[in-house]
């Protein structure tokens, strides 16, 4: 097995927990649409996870890295 075969297996299997990891939460996860914009951190998508933790008044943000 060389390095790219080896790294194309390890994407994959991330993929595959990715994958679980979010059927999982979709189970219990809330769907909302936050109506006030915030510009806090120089990152614009992470400003839409806050914007969603503002509008559930969400006492943690959890992040899996990919």
């Amino acid at each position: 097995m060389d390095a790219r075969q080896k790294h194309s297996g390890m994407t994959i299997l991330k993929k595959v927990v990715f994958q679980r990891f979010l059927k999982h939460i979709s189970r219990v996860a809330k769907v909302v649409k936050p109506v006030a914009k915030l510009n806090i951190l120089a990152d614009e998508p992470d400003n839409r996870i806050l914007e969603c933790d503002s509008h559930v008044k969400a006492d943690y943000i959890a992040q899996i890295p990919i």
